[in-house]
């Protein structure tokens, strides 16, 4: 179990997990296992493993600016800069009608294009206009992309640029990134997020989950809410639903199997599982199949009982298939999804 001893970086993984000496993944000059950010791609190893990322690999590229704060942005000459505005980074045209933000320096990023694909920006702005997305290479010169027409004041719009046919960034290695709003004096531009290859959005983080970690002992850099802080298998965010504790192997909440009759000799599978009620973000449950990869053949799952075992804190759930057993077996497995807007 880890234990924080022999993690010079505090990323959550011990220095020989991390290659020793002998790995450097992006080429920085620093060994992975004291590197904070082994793939250079913005976001520390410590954050990628929170979010259930690939600290080693660039092609999750992603800035989550309303999470974040500025993510290592910062705005460029006369704009003025007011980020994490209402949940985005928010930046100003000045008067010399300058008007960007840009993430710059090897030691905030040395991506290699041939990685990313695509790069998707949210933004919106009060002002009609474009926005522009440019790069430098480290072999020199600087290159950049339009995005189409946009109204002002329409609100959020996802432009995707895709750019694994750009020679200009294909194959080269990426040093400086840079984002313009519409090239017109005092216009507010509004970025929410900056996302590589097609991402979708992070997993939402439920109220009292960090609470519970932290009462649980969870080391820091293992809280994420899919990480498996005491290697039993079970991720931390099903610790936390089901009020288990997430720092110790041996406590854990199973789903129990059970075969129902009913008074026409009927056979039906029935699960049971114990979960928090009072959790609104994540929705518990369980799913039948006849299929034991789940892709296909669901039946539906009826919630037969709900039976208070904790003062209100905790509940006993069960559910039965929809169709009886026959000759075809079926499977059943806990589900953990989160819910809708």
């Amino acid at each position: 179990m880890y234990n924080g001893s022999d993690d010079l970086d505090l990323d959550g993984r011990t220095n020989a997990q991390e290659g020793g000496s002998s790995r450097d993944t992006d080429g920085d000059g620093l060994p992975d296992y004291v590197d904070e950010n082994n793939d250079s791609d913005g976001m520390s190893d410590k954050d990628e493993l929170f979010y259930g990322l690939n600290p080693d690999s660039p092609t999750d590229l992603r800035y989550e600016f309303g999470e974040h704060g500025g993510d290592g942005w910062w705005t460029v000459g006369n704009t003025v800069h007011r980020d994490n505005v209402d949940g985005a980074y928010e930046f100003v045209v000045g008067s010399s009608n300058q008007k960007q933000m840009q993430i710059a320096g090897l030691t905030d990023i040395a991506l290699p294009g041939s990685d990313i694909d695509t790069i998707t920006i949210r933004y919106k702005s009060d002002t009609s206009g474009k926005i522009r997305f440019l790069w430098w290479k480290a072999s020199g010169g600087t290159s950049f992309v339009n995005g189409p027409a946009y109204t002002g004041g329409s609100g959020y719009v996802e432009e995707t640029f895709n750019l694994s046919g750009n020679v200009n960034w294909a194959g080269q290695n990426i040093t400086k990134m840079r984002v313009q709003g519409p090239a017109v004096e005092s216009a507010v531009t509004s970025v929410d997020w900056i996302r590589a290859n097609g991402q979708g959005d992070l997993p939402v983080i439920t109220p009292g989950f960090l609470d519970s970690m932290i009462a649980d002992g969870v080391p820091e850099p293992l809280r994420g809410p899919e990480q498996d802080a005491d290697g039993d298998g079970i991720q931390n965010l099903i610790e936390f639903v089901t009020r288990t504790d997430a720092n110790d192997p041996m406590s854990f909440s199973s789903t129990k199997i059970s075969i129902y009759e009913n008074e026409e000799g009927d056979y039906f599978l029935e699960a049971m599982f114990r979960v928090d009620p009072s959790i609104d973000t994540h929705q518990s449950g369980i799913q039948f199949s006849v299929s034991p990869s789940f892709h296909t053949d669901f039946l539906d799952a009826e919630l037969v009982s709900e039976v208070d075992v904790g003062d209100g804190s905790l509940v006993e759930r069960t559910y039965r298939s929809s169709a009886p057993i026959e000759d075809a077996p079926q499977f059943a497995r806990q589900v953990f999804l989160e819910s809708g807007p």
